[in-house]
């Protein structure tokens, strides 16, 4: 969604995963405090927490978890980036 839409507010988000049936990945806390204490409805979401001066360890690390569960997921499951 970032790269597709970049100015999608949160419930644009959440009602796209969805519908979509897709995980949600996100580094803002806000995003997963609104999921979880409004119990809004998402197939998953990742709250993504690694320090800005590892940031180059995020994507490899993403990758390898993502890969290591695509099987578990089902093709239907891809994730979202929020």
């Amino acid at each position: 969604m970032s790269e597709e839409a970049p100015h999608a507010t949160d419930s644009q988000v959440m009602v796209r995963a969805h519908s979509e049936g897709r995980l949600l990945l996100t580094e803002d806390k806000d995003f997963w405090d609104r999921v979880f204490r409004q119990a809004k409805l998402v197939p998953g979401l990742v709250l993504l927490r690694i320090d800005s001066s590892r940031g180059l360890l995020k994507g490899p690390r993403l990758l390898l978890i993502i890969g290591a569960r695509t099987e578990r997921l089902g093709a239907a499951r891809r994730p979202t980036v929020a």
